[in-house]
């Protein structure tokens, strides 16, 4: 069982619950709650927390980001004819 499968059946209704290391690589641009440490099964005690939200300030189409939006099912998004 990975981490994010083992912070999500540990989590609270409605809230996104991430790792120590997602929220130090999402970076300044987002909202995080510290959630304090918790016991992790095969993992032991770790840092978590809780992701409140995107910076307001920062565009949402910020230009400094990597992904592509594809949509499911949309195979051939991205590829030449």
């Amino acid at each position: 069982m990975s981490t994010a499968a083992r912070l999500q059946t540990s989590s609270e209704p409605g809230r996104i619950h991430i790792s120590a290391e997602t929220a130090r690589r999402l970076g300044p641009g987002w909202r995080i709650e510290p959630r304090g440490a918790i016991e992790l099964k095969g993992l032991g005690e770790v840092a978590s927390y809780f992701l409140i939200g995107g910076d307001a300030r920062r565009p949402q189409n910020s230009a400094d980001t990597n992904f592509v939006h594809v949509p499911c099912g949309d195979r051939t998004a991205g590829q030449e004819s």
